[in-house]
């Protein structure tokens, strides 16, 4: 009986968290009841997804409500499995009202950043708010916070997952075709700085939060200068058709199977409209046609990244590492696989197979960042 009391207790706790997760399901599951298809950009627009020309110009709700729409159920899984271990842990460090706040500030302030930095790409999404509140959770686990500090104790031993999240997130983010990485530092500058300004003032949140709204608006409106300026003034009223450019290539291959060009160019467009199986069977396909092709097996692995099928990754930018000597991209994709695989070794308590990754790491990878990662990662498997 106990039990079950304390398990009631800790999802009345996490109310905010479970109201997230259940609003994005829901949505989600409209869309697919409604027949969406999630290849066709132009649908997914229609289920407010953020896109410059419609935001920018009166659509701005687009800003929050982009980040409930999803892109697929792979797109979807991951964030929400995101949300539910990283929103418990801060809706105890905030409390559900100021968890909301973050969240929804992070949010905004990563359309806002998308919106800046590329106006012409459709972005959607709950990424954005979630790396705000890691962010959140990160400024406070360092800096501490008074007024929380045993529930801050407690949640401690989360950081060094919190920075692996952040920092592993951001370099597939960089490294990947399709993935909105300035959505993610716009929510990871905004939860940041909106959880340090509340840790210092804890008893002004409202206030707080208030000034963030202002200040976000302000960004928004001047993207919308800076954005007019970019299209001379003009109102750019044709919305993005990637199902249009995937019908042509599509019709291109059927009328010349031989060529390799069209076969990556797809599989780029496939990976853009986030259809990441479809990319691995077609460029399969093309590898088997020309298998020393290193644009076509880099596609590959970036693909199998994409899907973290790590170990399918790992063997394709292999051979385009082996196939391309001299290429520092080709180790790079390299390194962060083995990286990556390092982190899930470790997470799986496997320590010898993280060590055997990490230490590839540094015999392939030439890149600081990897390499200072790598390092960070062994010392602490020594240290256990």
């Amino acid at each position: 009986m106990s039990d079950s009391i304390s398990q009631s207790s800790a999802l009345s706790r996490s109310w905010a968290t479970f109201t997230l997760l259940g609003l994005n399901i829901l949505v989600f599951g409209t869309m697919v009841a409604s027949g969406i298809s999630f290849n066709d950009v132009e649908q997914v627009l229609h289920w407010g997804a953020d896109f410059g020309p419609l935001t920018l110009h009166g659509q701005w709700w687009r800003l929050v409500t982009s980040m409930f729409v999803h892109f697929g159920f792979l797109h979807l899984a991951f964030n929400m499995w995101a949300l539910f271990t990283v929103g418990r842990a801060a809706e105890a460090v905030f409390g559900s009202r100021a968890f909301l706040t973050l969240y929804l500030l992070s949010g905004v302030g990563g359309s806002v950043a998308s919106l800046l930095v590329h106006p012409l790409v459709v972005s959607a999404g709950a990424s954005g708010a979630i790396f705000g509140v890691a962010g959140g959770l990160i400024v406070v686990l360092k800096r501490g916070w008074e007024e929380r500090s045993q529930r801050l104790a407690l949640l401690r031993p989360l950081l060094p997952s919190l920075l692996s999240f952040v920092f592993y997130n951001l370099l597939i983010g960089f490294r990947t075709t399709g993935i909105d990485n300035m959505a993610h530092l716009g929510g990871l500058v905004t939860g940041a700085a909106f959880a340090a300004a509340v840790s210092r003032w804890p008893a002004f949140t409202a206030r707080i939060a208030t000034v963030f709204v202002f200040v976000l608006s302000g960004t928004a409106y001047a993207t919308r200068q800076v954005s007019a300026r970019t299209e001379g003034g003009m109102h750019v009223a044709a919305l993005p058709n990637v199902g249009a450019e995937i019908r042509r290539l599509e019709h291109l291959i059927a009328r010349r199977p031989d060529s390799i060009e069209a076969y990556t160019a797809l599989g780029t467009v496939y990976m853009e409209a986030r259809r990441f199986e479809d990319a691995v069977h077609l460029l399969e396909q093309a590898h088997r046609m020309r298998p020393s092709d290193v644009a076509v097996l880099t596609g590959l692995g970036t693909a199998h990244l994409n899907l973290r099928q790590l170990d399918d990754a790992i063997v394709s930018f292999d051979q385009a590492a082996q196939l391309d000597r001299s290429s520092g991209d080709a180790r790079y994709n390299l390194a962060t696989a083995y990286l990556l695989r390092g982190v899930v070794f470790v997470d799986s308590g496997k320590s010898a197979l993280a060590q055997a990754d990490f230490e590839r790491v540094l015999q392939v990878g030439s890149d600081s960042a990897l390499r200072s990662e790598a390092r960070r990662q062994l010392r602490q498997l020594a240290g256990h």
